[in-house]
């Protein structure tokens, strides 16, 4: 019997893709949020930034930590929703578990 090899199904869709952490210095944070961006842009050459959010809070759980920066870049990137065949190929066997001697 021979498989399938399901067609491609390549779609457009908006996506968010979050960066944020503590930061010392909001340049390092800067940095973070582009080189994020590279990355995204290195991944799908047809990816368009819609838009991109920042915000910044404390928590007061973590006082000795400075503020909670975070960024949600959200953008139109093309998905891949072929259906991955299933693999009918080996199946792995239970380990059985040792009993305790006494």
């Amino acid at each position: 019997m021979e498989e399938e090899t399901p067609i491609p199904q390549i779609v457009r869709m908006d996506q968010v893709f979050a960066v944020g952490g503590t930061f010392d210095d909001p340049s390092e944070f800067t940095r973070k949020v582009n080189k994020n961006l590279i990355i995204l842009r290195q991944s799908d050459k047809n990816i368009k930034v819609k838009d991109i959010k920042f915000s910044a809070f404390s928590d007061p759980r973590y006082s000795n930590a400075g503020p909670i920066l975070l960024a949600f870049i959200i953008a139109e990137v093309d998905v891949n929703i072929t259906p991955e065949p299933e693999d009918h190929g080996k199946k792995r066997k239970k380990k059985k578990k040792k009993k305790k001697r006494d």
